[in-house]
């Protein structure tokens, strides 16, 4: 056991090991910070051909026929349609879907009266993942808008195509944007749980969307900005990408006897360590900015990986076993204005064995929480009508693109403290 200095003395006593304790600290966290991985930000600009600024496609499968009024009587969908035809100045569209025994997934046509009727939406499939591909390998800068009920109304879709491709689009450093409206909804609707229709729905607010796939963050800007007041005060819209979270770290309003921000680090005196022994307490605090757009409403971290040293009198012993009993677990979530602070706490457990303890900290993303908002447009259950005014499992795919977005831009926090045992 090493030699203690006195149990009368503070942590700024012995001053000689108390530097040297200090410097031994900031080398092995420039050491543990060099091997970090670093977010990997904006993916570089690749140079793409010109072509016509937007192109629209629409969701042909059947699943989609009940949102139009046939101009009988014009539902929010025919008047939303109409709309993004104006606002983005198309006079074409693409119909997207097959019908059984056919790949034939794009027909192009003009925006006229067919598009309002159920007799347009007649294709059996709509594998939106190929859809999403063909974006994915677009040549043009042109941005691509998508209106879909966000069902995959076919035997053999499922959703995990899909979000891979979306998730791709993200990893590749696009944006993207989905504008979520409702509207009055009077035909069949089909149980992605079940894969068979589940009957007649009648509802008066059924969830539809409109993706906007977007090669920069100023092109989704403009694309957005063209959005008159009228289609914008209708939408929610949940926006993805790399400006759309910024998180930082900092310690905790713990009582320390020395600190560097930057990496955050902590020296932590005799009093504070034996609380933290005693009870769970924050040690570090993770500060996100969102975008106003962003679904994202809370992000807990969890230790990936703890490092741990003995100090030995000279130096310290790195890396071994923390002490049976330690802990780090991500805390509570407390909104701030425009973002969310969220905690990570330190449960100790006391070293017998030596007076300094060094820990260093890898942390990443875990629990996901997503805004209300987009929580009330979802159902993890689509087998009958009471769950027409919701989308199949619509906050898991914002959840999936959420993670995505964190992963590429925040892979993981670095962060240390020194503790004093006695």
């Amino acid at each position: 056991m090493p030699i203690a200095c006195g149990v009368s003395v503070a942590v700024a006593g012995c001053g000689d090991e108390s530097k040297s304790v200090r410097s031994a600290s900031r080398e092995l966290n420039i050491q543990e910070t060099s091997r970090a991985p670093r977010p990997r930000g904006k993916a570089p600009e690749s140079r793409i051909a010109s072509g016509p600024e937007y192109a629209f496609y629409v969701d042909g499968s059947q699943s989609m026929a009940g949102y139009v009024g046939c101009r009988v009587k014009p539902t929010e969908y025919d008047e939303i349609l109409d709309r993004i035809a104006v606002d983005f100045g198309v006079t074409t569209m693409t119909r997207f879907g097959s019908v059984a025994g056919s790949r034939d997934l794009l027909r192009s046509s003009a925006i006229d009266a067919s598009v309002h009727c159920p007799a347009f939406y007649n294709r059996a499939q709509n594998p939106d993942a190929e859809l999403f591909r063909l974006f994915l390998e677009d040549s043009t800068s042109r941005t691509n808008l998508y209106l879909t009920d966000g069902v995959q109304s076919d035997l053999s879709a499922t959703q995990s195509p899909s979000v891979n491709a979306l998730r791709e689009w993200l990893r590749r450093g696009h944006p993207l944007a989905v504008l979520a409206f409702r509207s009055r909804f009077s035909g069949r609707g089909w149980s992605e749980a079940r894969k068979a229709w589940a009957g007649e729905w009648r509802v008066n607010d059924r969830p539809f969307y409109v993706y906007v796939f977007a090669r920069t963050d100023a092109a989704l800007d403009r694309t957005l900005s063209r959005l008159s007041s009228d289609l914008s005060g209708r939408a929610l819209t949940i926006r993805f990408g790399d400006t759309a979270a910024r998180c930082s770290a900092s310690p905790a309003s713990l009582p320390h006897e020395a600190s560097d921000l930057s990496p955050p680090w902590l020296l932590l005196g005799v009093s504070t360590t034996a609380k933290l022994v005693r009870q769970p307490s924050p040690v570090l605090q993770i500060s996100c900015a969102l975008r106003a757009e962003s679904p994202l409403s809370g992000l807990r971290f969890d230790a990936d990986s703890v490092k741990y040293g003995r100090w030995t009198g000279r130096t310290f012993a790195y890396p071994s076993d923390a002490p049976a009993g330690t802990s780090f677990n991500g805390d509570s979530t407390v909104a701030s204005k425009g973002g969310f602070r969220s905690y990570v706490s330190a449960r100790l457990a006391d070293d017998q064995t030596t007076r300094f303890g060094y820990f260093a900290l890898q942390l990443v993303p875990g629990r996901i929480d997503v805004l209300p908002g987009v929580v009330a447009l979802s159902t993890n259950s689509d087998i009958d009508r009471s769950t027409a005014r919701q989308t199949y499992r619509f906050s898991w795919v914002v959840e999936q693109l959420l993670r995505t977005q964190i992963e590429r831009t925040l892979p993981r926090l670095t962060y240390f403290f020194t503790v004093t045992y006695r």
